[in-house]
């Protein structure tokens, strides 16, 4: 597992949440240097939290869960949520180049999506030593990629984001309102394990790194 601290301790009733924006300006820039690598915006930022984890961790080889959408072709013409989760391990360390290093997780992604239907209490129990820590391989990273700009018949729709559930450690959550705009970057966590102060220094490290 890869945790960003030592302690570890069951979550509470509510988690700890700061958020941060990247104006479009520096949108604009990161989307553009992601475009020149020849990788989706969404794999240059979770290439870039691999890149913080090697740093903050002394991890070469960390692991992050990975939520994916676990839905059929038949599935997806109802509105709906079904989503599994999956372990991304990265196992390059620090030296490889952010593009590289974005490419190494578009192909990794690419090779675990197959096996996004398999039921994760059962991926738990042929992994022992997450017997009595829940479903952590490491921090939640999710990027929320999907289209934002859809209407119901006539009526326009505002997306607002209020929670994706318990945190059992720390979770790593970005999205924006429509594309091209600002980047919103929640940093959750468990209460019982960091403090407000914590999520701040991981944030602030984690964009001066990009």
């Amino acid at each position: 597992q890869t945790r960003l601290t030592e302690k570890i301790a069951p979550p509470g009733a509510s988690r700890i949440r700061h958020t941060a924006v990247f104006k479009k300006e520096i949108v604009t820039v990161l989307r553009g240097i992601a475009n020149s690598a020849g990788i989706s915006f969404s794999r240059f930022i979770i290439a870039a939290i691999f890149a913080y984890l090697y740093r903050a961790t002394g991890n070469p080889s960390p692991t992050v869960n990975l939520p994916v959408s676990s839905r059929s072709p038949q599935d997806r013409q109802t509105p709906g949520m079904m989503v599994n989760v999956l372990p991304l391990r990265i196992p390059e360390g620090p030296s490889v180049k952010i593009c590289e290093l974005g490419a190494l997780v578009d192909r990794e992604i690419l090779r675990i999506l197959p096996h996004k239907r398999y039921p994760l209490v059962e991926l738990r129990k042929e992994m022992r030593d997450l017997a009595n820590e829940g479903e952590t391989f490491g921090p939640i990273v999710n990027i929320h990629s999907f289209n934002y700009n859809f209407r119901f018949s006539d009526s326009a729709i505002f997306n607002q984001n209020t929670s994706t559930r318990f945190v059992l450690d720390f979770s790593i959550v970005a999205y924006n309102r429509r594309d091209g705009e600002d980047l919103f970057i929640d940093f959750d966590a468990n209460a019982n394990v960091y403090d407000i102060g914590d999520l701040i220094s991981h944030q602030k490290r984690f964009f001066r790194l990009l």
